[in-house]
């Protein structure tokens, strides 16, 4: 299919500090942090817009934390708190923190 808002990696990422965090997928460069999603025609990678690359770890599968925010993919998870958010160990689409419980990036009660 075709990709509306393909651009050129090299016209948005900085090559030079550029890194791939080893079994996630994301990775990230001075300025931002990416989301990668393996498809049949190679990957499709998002800017993780909210995510401060300073501070920014990923913790399993698809989920990440920065200083201010958990993330799912390429989006925030709206009201969750990164201090204690925890990912289920027997099925990574599940997590919680200390207010809920979470199922692919959405709360769920």
């Amino acid at each position: 299919g075709e990709y509306p808002n393909r651009v050129p990696l090299k016209n948005i990422v900085d090559i030079e500090t550029f890194e791939q965090w080893p079994d996630f997928t994301f990775s990230k460069d001075k300025l931002r942090i990416y989301y990668a999603y393996a498809t049949s025609d190679g990957h499709k990678r998002w800017v993780v817009e909210k995510a401060d690359p300073n501070t920014f770890r990923p913790l399993v599968y698809r989920w990440g934390v920065d200083s201010k925010n958990v993330l799912w993919q390429y989006g925030v998870v709206e009201g969750a708190d990164p201090e204690t958010f925890v990912v289920n160990k027997d099925d990574t689409d599940f997590a919680k923190d200390k207010w809920a419980s979470y199922h692919r990036g959405k709360r769920i009660d």
